[in-house]
């Protein structure tokens, strides 16, 4: 072959059309794309199912939590004789639906009142809102004279959680590990570890008496 008859075949070569399924398959030969498999793995369809079933399971959890939270709220608010406006409920994500004891009275500068499950005191706790104010902790509900008092006393910050005071004294003593300290004050964290370890035996037998 001359050169030009080179040039010539090389030219022809690149003015042809292009095949845009070779661009996906390389090894394409003009046929069909019968080798090219576009399919999801199986293991991805099992890792989606999966997902699928723990976040059922994350939301029955939440709904069955919601339940027990409405069941203590309505309970307590029968016991003091209170009807609401609307009971304690599981909403429609599965999360707890305050009951409503009051609406807001605006020509009378008094807010609304909602009753709650609060997790962090394990009691119920009283919530005020009005058009200017977004619902904020107003008190815990002890009598039906709370109610009252909830609407017309501005919101409060919500009480702090009783400290866990086992939990708090286990992490002091497990920072103190022997392995972590030196020789000399290896005896001083031993007598730290059996001290609390004794005061939260005495502790747990004096709870289940």
């Amino acid at each position: 072959m001359t050169p030009a008859e080179f040039r010539a075949t090389l030219v022809r070569g690149l003015l042809m059309p292009l095949d845009p399924r070779t661009l996906l398959d390389p090894h394409h030969n003009g046929g069909p794309m019968n080798d090219l498999n576009t399919a999801a793995p199986t293991w991805l369809a099992e890792a989606e199912a999966d997902r699928e079933n723990f976040e059922l399971d994350r939301l029955a959890e939440k709904m069955r939590r919601s339940e027990r939270h409405a069941a203590f709220v309505n309970i307590k608010l029968r016991e003091l004789g209170i009807e609401p406006v609307t009971w304690a409920k599981v909403d429609s994500s599965g999360g707890l639906d305050a009951a409503l004891l009051v609406d807001e009275d605006y020509e009378n500068g008094k807010y609304a009142v909602y009753a709650t499950w609060g997790e962090h005191n394990d009691a119920v706790e009283l919530w005020a809102q009005d058009y200017e104010t977004p619902r904020r902790f107003s008190q815990m509900l002890n009598s039906i004279g709370s109610v009252a008092a909830a609407q017309i006393e501005a919101p409060k910050v919500p009480p702090l959680p009783r400290p866990d005071y086992r939990a708090l004294a286990l992490r002091a003593v497990n920072s103190l590990r022997e392995d972590y300290v030196g020789c000399d004050a290896a005896a001083v964290a031993a007598a730290i570890h059996g001290l609390t370890y004794a005061v939260l035996h005495l502790a747990e037998q004096g709870a289940e008496r």
